[in-house]
């Protein structure tokens, strides 16, 4: 039976999963988790932030995984930018919620420096050898409403075809502190996805926002058992460690690599009928 996904319709039939872990490049800890995790376990994608601290240094993982897929992880704050701007460094300290209030009230020279900054961190990934699969951003910024023409700008000029549409079910069992989070999250997707779609295409379901940097295994049990026919995501937070230093932003990274190494990609077929992919091979 077809679906119908933010307007979009789309025939299904198989189950298809994209494991996906943002974050590569913010420490070596992070880059090794999600090496492991994609060789033992059941993660088949990943995001880079290419002015991340230890992108550069994490390039060789990327290179001796090539069924890796890597999209890219847009970042307007914690890491510094890459055009010099005021503007720009203004934003670098700002928390994931400040950033709504001072996109809303950016210049239209301001959004343009902004817009070159983004490029610049496309180049740079692609500097590398990397054709990035699909675009996300860091702490969802890329569906901001004044970064959604943008976002849709730069995947048509650079052929990306996908991109994140972190749009979970309101009542999805997770962290209660998230739900309020969640339901502005969803109304911006509704918002954003009418003008993406234009250039770009979405998973049909998306999970991972309710339980995000502490998904244990009995989440992802129930997670696997909502998975439908038709594509879905799962965005995780995987590492070798405990937290993120500089940054501790108390995510368990340690945790969600052992929750996504406890099955293999063969079992999630095999067990649960669940394929699963990068952007890549999605249909």
């Amino acid at each position: 039976m077809p679906v119908e996904f933010f307007g979009r319709v789309r025939p299904v039939g198989r189950k298809q999963l994209i494991v996906n872990a943002d974050d590569f490049g913010r420490t070596a800890e992070i880059n090794q988790g999600i090496e492991i995790a994609f060789r033992n376990g059941i993660l088949s994608s990943t995001s880079v932030a290419a002015n991340a601290p230890a992108f550069v240094s994490g390039l060789e993982i990327l290179r001796r995984n090539p069924g890796l897929g890597v999209g890219i992880h847009l970042t307007i704050n914690e890491y510094p930018p890459i055009h010099d701007h005021p503007f720009l460094h203004r934003l670098t300290g700002k928390g994931h919620s400040g950033l709504l209030l001072t996109l809303d009230r950016a210049s239209v020279s301001e959004l343009e420096a902004l817009e070159k900054d983004l490029r610049l961190q496309v180049d740079f990934v692609r500097s590398h050898g990397i054709e990035p699969t699909h675009i996300d951003g860091h702490g969802h910024c890329h569906i901001q409403p004044k970064l959604v023409p943008i976002v849709a700008r730069i995947a048509r000029h650079y052929g990306i075809r996908w991109a994140r549409m972190p749009s979970e079910a309101i009542f999805y069992p997770g962290r209660p502190s998230r739900l309020v989070q969640k339901c502005l999250l969803n109304l911006l997707c509704r918002r954003g996805a009418r003008v993406m779609s234009r250039d770009l295409r979405f998973a049909d379901r998306f999970f991972g926002f309710s339980d995000g940097g502490n998904l244990g295994l009995p989440s992802l049990n129930r997670i696997l058992g909502r998975v439908s026919p038709g594509l879905n995501e799962l965005m995780c937070h995987v590492g070798t460690g405990h937290d993120d230093p500089p940054y501790h932003i108390g995510y368990n990274w340690n945790r969600e690599l052992e929750t996504l190494t406890h099955y293999t990609k063969q079992q999630l077929l095999t067990s649960f009928g669940i394929e699963v992919v990068s952007y890549r091979e999605a249909t």
